[in-house]
């Protein structure tokens, strides 16, 4: 995505499937479980106008109360994350996003 870098998008991939802890609603690929919806996609269930801003927020406050999914999601998935992972985190799932 425009104004990702290459480092924080192979941070942001690093803390999507460990420390972030993010696969386990949203699965190891992103797609998608019976949790928590699909980031590869091109829909946006939470987040009105998709930008790096309003993703670093969402992972920041979490989703309290999912539109479509079962499962809500705490702020920063439940992870103690700096501003810098929180950053590469939305660079990642932005860069991932319809794809």
């Amino acid at each position: 995505a425009q104004g990702v870098t290459q480092e924080q998008f192979d941070q942001g991939r690093q803390l999507f499937t460990g420390q972030g802890g993010c696969q386990a609603c949203h699965g190891p690929q992103a797609k998608g479980t019976q949790l928590a919806p699909d980031l590869t996609d091109d829909e946006w269930l939470n987040i009105p106008d998709p930008s790096l801003e309003t993703i670093e927020q969402l992972i920041r406050t979490g989703v309290a109360e999912p539109k479509e999914h079962p499962a809500p999601m705490p702020p920063m998935g439940g992870a103690n994350l700096s501003e810098e992972q929180v950053s590469a985190l939305a660079g990642y799932v932005l860069s991932i996003a319809g794809s």
